[in-house]
């Protein structure tokens, strides 16, 4: 199996391309707000000047026009600050009690560093002119982020979950819980269920809340899981009403379904939904004992 690994500041390229292991990295074009003059600008240090050692060093580095305040915070929520040892992804993004994250401290070193730089360049004598202070300042201390909130940023910045995926969370639920999966109830797949009961499980990608003209008040959702999406609609307003408080994006919800027609097409077939619970309440509800 090859491996595709997170984009990484001081092995990645504009483009996805294979390392030395052959390994897949992901580019740094591919991150959201990282445009091409900023990874232009990170490659050239970084081929001139050896890998980076820190974000103060890439900091100061770097063009800070290109690669600005909201390039670092992409960077930083996609991992790409992951081989900067010692140093979690959470504690570029945290105020701390002077309310900066730990990218404006490398932002404002980096500014610090290339101004007195210049400065001494343009000096009459080579040493008169702006001093700077070349201590890097701490980043903020916090708590690293759980799984499931690295997993949101990555989707946020990339698009997908790349390290993992929220539902590995919740496997052997979906296992022993789960007669289907997403991938199985599609469109053109819906007729072989047709009036069967079974279950499915995910996470609600979209939620789309709805009143119609009557005040009537029903929604359209997308659940997601490993293999596939599936768009179910939720007319019953009783039902509705119901299972409200557990239609909401990012929630892990656990489906008893069954599949009827259309009522205004009833050559087609749609989701009947006849219960909806949170995934990670299934196994106590549920499970009635084990055997050894």
């Amino acid at each position: 199996n090859i491996q595709v690994l997170g984009p990484d500041v001081n092995e990645s390229s504009f483009k996805f391309t294979v390392n030395k292991q052959k390994q897949i990295r992901f580019g740094l074009g591919a991150v959201k707000g990282v445009g091409e003059n900023a990874v232009d600008s990170i490659i050239e240090n970084r081929n001139k000047g050896g890998n980076y050692l820190s974000i103060y060093d890439l900091a100061k580095r770097v063009n800070l026009r290109s690669v600005n305040k909201r390039t670092l915070e992409g960077l930083a929520k996609s991992g790409a600050f992951d081989s900067f040892k010692n140093i979690h992804r959470a504690q570029y993004l945290t105020a701390g009690k002077d309310e900066l994250t730990g990218i404006d401290y490398a932002v404002k070193y980096g500014q610090q560093q290339q101004e007195a730089e210049n400065a001494s360049q343009i000096s009459l004598f080579g040493d008169v002119g702006s001093k700077s202070d070349s201590t890097e300042p701490r980043l903020p201390t916090c708590e690293a982020w759980s799984k499931l909130e690295q997993l949101h940023h990555e989707r946020e910045v990339i698009g997908f979950y790349l390290s993992g995926h929220p539902l590995d969370l919740f496997k052997y639920e979906m296992k022993l819980f789960c007669t289907h999966k997403c991938s199985d109830l599609q469109p053109d797949a819906l007729k072989n269920l047709y009036k069967k009961d079974f279950s499915f499980a995910g996470i609600i990608t979209k939620a789309n809340h709805r009143v119609g003209k009557t005040g009537k008040r029903f929604g359209i959702f997308t659940i997601e899981d490993l293999t596939s999406a599936v768009e179910f609609p939720l007319f019953d307003e009783k039902k509705y009403l119901e299972f409200e408080k557990y239609l909401k994006e990012q929630m892990f919800v656990f489906v008893r379904a069954t599949v009827q027609n259309k009522y205004n097409k009833p050559e087609e077939f749609e989701l009947k939904i006849n219960n909806i619970q949170l995934l990670g309440d299934v196994g106590e509800m549920n499970c009635r004992g084990i055997v050894v």
